[in-house]
């Protein structure tokens, strides 16, 4: 906020400026993230078809269940981007492009918080917003979206600065984006509310300082709203023309595009359309959303208040307090609205309310201004140091995955693909094996089978939901209704599934399937498993089975997550999830002794106390049903060393040692 300024500490002026650097280098580190995200996976195959056929799809080619439905790939000149950038620099080119894109948002964000803020300020609200918005820190259309919405927001907040002069940048801006990303509707929704703001606000008797704070000039005014309505109306500049520019307002879209959240929508059983507010502190992200949710709501009311009335002098000189701009808070508002119907758009409000909260901010502090010279200089520098080391310590436990473990989240900081998010092996066994079509998967490993055609003919489903629409409702009945699947299977001819099973609801299928003699399981990892229809393919079956257990493809899964090796500072979140996995499904699978196995190399791994608990109760059971009561009790005693008001885990100890 608003202090008046020491001159005579240099030393202290150094420190705090250093402290936003630090805010944008952990945004950074949260970029930093393996490839994983199912979706960047349909959006590679999306791009390479386009530069097969040099030409945009608009009807659905990458799955037999809906070819020919509508398309509107509004993403197609970022597909095509992502997928010429990994021909040239594969994963790691494309992770590099993240960082770059997420960083620029988040120096433009700085940048725009430092025209109301100081330094200290600046730093901890733009870190508290890159915690909200890692989960979307994905190779996604969003790496687009966030860095043109900022600038966006830069222009438009700051119009009053440069008097207008820049609006043509708004033109350039929308065309890029609409190709881009669906999102593009916000852009449009923040310069419509700025050019509302302009207008109306001589036409509406509102407080002094709102008018300040959004009035221009008449020729100002009538220079942003010829280049606002330009930029609008070049959204028409897409391969679909009006089709594309309506295709986030339709009914359909909205759906899939804006909440999913409502109750009875089928979507919303995805956890991104879900409401941030169903549940308090379900995360790390969610639980920093909710409090700056509350925070910045009461925030901008005071700010509103205090500034409903005549401008008045502020209590530090003759100065007026900061105005308001009215166009701020509409996109304020809106983007609020938003965010509670969807945790998708958690980010979205954090990243574009950002800019207007400071300048709330900077009212208060205003109103309240308290001059630096009431600290002592010690403290204060005491207090930027310990803040600046906060900061480091915040990028260390990030890239050590430390955050990511305590989150229970399966993200990884680093190069690479992150091998337990995508169903690689899965595919390449298929791929050698030459197992028949045609392929029922999930939804979470469809993104990747679009890319790597483990199975000739199309992908079952993917994260293409505006293509699916209420196909995606089958699909939903289908993984839980066993005779619903049965007919699925029957009506579309299913072969070969692939399951990424680490979702619970997956489980009973595969349960199913290992127990139906119409389908045999020919081969599982940490991450897949892979089953194929038995009749009309004993051949194919025997083959594939040999060389799942006899040629040594299950081996070598075990033999490498053995082998693998992370530095010691790192958290070895990958080791931890696949043991995980591959311990689960052997319970699915009715092989306890396998589950025993894995878990034992999980705890090994030597977990947060927090999570090792439910393993070793699971090993504590497995141990008495063994006759091995001492290894029970060990893990037991462990178990309740870990939860020691753990009353259910401390009785049962007792039991065991009186027996």
């Amino acid at each position: 906020m608003h202090v008046t300024r020491d001159p005579e500490r240099p030393g202290m002026g150094r420190v705090s400026n250093l402290l936003p650097w630090l805010a944008l280098v952990l945004a950074g580190t949260f970029a930093v993230r393996r490839l994983g995200n199912g979706d960047t996976w349909w959006h590679l195959a999306s791009g390479r078809w386009i530069v097969q056929h040099v030409s945009v799809p608009r009807q659905d080619v990458l799955s037999h269940t809906v070819a020919g439905h509508e398309w509107i790939n509004l993403q197609w000149l970022y597909d095509t981007c992502l997928y010429l950038l990994y021909r040239i620099g594969g994963a790691n080119a494309l992770i590099c492009a993240s960082v770059v894109a997420y960083v620029a948002a988040f120096g433009i964000l700085i940048v725009s918080l430092r025209r109301s803020l100081g330094p200290v300020i600046t730093a901890v609200l733009a870190a508290w917003v890159a915690v909200i918005c890692e989960e979307r820190f994905e190779v996604r259309p969003e790496m687009i979206s966030f860095p043109l919405f900022a600038l966006l927001l830069l222009l438009l907040l700051g119009r009053q600065e440069w008097k207008g002069k820049r609006a043509w940048w708004l033109l350039p801006i929308m065309v890029l984006w609409v190709n881009t990303h669906a999102l593009y509707v916000v852009g449009v929704f923040a310069i419509g509310s700025v050019l509302l703001a302009t207008i109306v606000v001589d036409w509406i008797p509102l407080p002094a300082a709102w008018r300040a704070g959004t009035r221009l000039s008449p020729g100002d005014r009538k220079r942003l709203a010829v280049a606002g309505c330009a930029a609008s109306m070049a959204t028409l500049v897409n391969p679909y023309l009006l089709r594309g520019v309506l295709f986030p307002f339709d009914w359909h879209a909205r759906t899939v595009l804006l909440s999913r959240a409502g109750g009875s929508s089928a979507f919303a059983t995805i956890g991104e359309f879900r409401p941030p507010l169903a549940a308090w502190f379900a995360s790390l992200s969610i639980g920093s959303y909710q409090v700056f949710l509350i925070l910045s709501l009461v925030v901008v009311a005071l700010a509103c208040l205090l500034t409903f009335g005549p401008s008045s002098p502020s209590r530090a000189g003759n100065r007026s307090s900061p105005p308001l701009d009215v166009a701020g808070l509409l996109i304020f508002v809106g983007l609020a609205i938003v965010s509670v119907l969807a945790q998708r758009n958690m980010a979205l409000f954090a990243l574009g309310s950002a800019p207007f909260l400071g300048q709330c901010l900077s009212i208060l502090g205003s109103k309240h201004r308290i001059p630096e010279s009431l600290l002592p200089r010690p403290v204060r520098l005491a207090a930027s140091l310990l803040l600046a080391a906060g900061f480091v310590m915040a990028i260390l436990f990030v890239a050590s995955n430390r955050y990511y473990a305590l989150g229970q989240e399966l993200r990884e900081c680093g190069l690479g693909v992150s091998e337990q998010r995508v169903p690689m092996r899965a595919a390449e066994f298929a791929r050698a094996m030459q197992l028949p079509g045609t392929l029922y998967n999930d939804l979470t490993a469809g993104g990747y089978l679009t890319w790597a055609e483990p199975v000739p003919g199309g992908v079952y489903i993917d994260g293409r939901l505006e293509v699916y629409g209420d196909f995606y409702l089958q699909y939903s009945q289908g993984l839980a209704n066993p005779a619903a699947w049965d007919a699925q299977a029957e009506r579309f001819g299913i072969n070969t599934v692939i399951l990424f099973y680490r979702w619970f609801n997956r489980h009973p299928l595969i349960r199913r399937l290992n127990s139906d003699p119409r389908w045999s399981l020919v081969y599982f990892d940490e991450v897949a498993v892979v089953f194929v229809r038995t009749a009309g393919n004993g051949q194919t079956i025997a083959r594939a089975q040999t060389a799942f257990r006899g040629e040594g493809w299950h081996a070598r899964t075990l033999r490498r997550l053995e082998q693998e090796a992370s530095p010691r500072w790192r958290f070895p979140l990958a080791r931890f999830a696949a043991w995980d996995n591959l311990g689960t499904l052997y319970r699915i699978l009715e092989t306890p002794d396998g589950a025993a196995f894995c878990y034992e190399r999980l705890l090994a791994l030597d977990p947060p106390s927090n999570r090792s608990v439910p393993y070793r109760l699971w090993l504590a059971d497995y141990y008495l049903r063994q006759g091995d009561r001492a290894r029970a009790q060990e893990q037991l005693e462990r178990a309740g060393r870990s939860r020691p008001d753990d009353a259910a885990i401390q009785e049962q100890l007792q039991r065991l040692r009186e027996q």
